[in-house]
């Protein structure tokens, strides 16, 4: 997963739910991965998110949820960790996680505080 991607999805996770998803019949997909299920539009950071969820998948991979987990993890607690200044409970709180689970989670991740 590249920088570039994590940036993204941080952007675009902090951004407000978007109402403008489409499941009409005309928006459907015809490919194997979502024949007999409703197509939405996806943002590019979900679509990026998808591709690297294929290449892990396509190559094998026995650990797809917890790799993506981890790194999605890394990413934004270091990020919610330098906006509050490293203060855990705010950060916990920003967060919805109790300061416990996030003191194991950063031993877990290896990251300093």
């Amino acid at each position: 997963m590249t920088d570039r991607f994590l940036d993204r999805f941080l952007w675009h996770a902090s951004m407000q739910p978007r109402d403008d998803l489409s499941s009409t019949p005309s928006s459907r997909s015809s490919s194997p991965e979502s024949r007999g299920r409703e197509s939405l539009t996806l943002d590019p950071w979900q679509e990026e998110l998808i591709e690297e969820i294929r290449q892990r998948f396509t190559g094998g991979s026995q650990t797809i949820l917890e790799d993506i987990h981890e790194r999605v993890d890394r990413v934004l607690i270091d990020f919610v960790l330098t906006q509050t200044g490293g203060n855990i409970s705010e950060a916990s709180s920003r967060l919805g996680i109790s300061r416990p689970t996030l003191r194991n989670r950063l031993r877990q991740l290896r990251l300093n505080t």
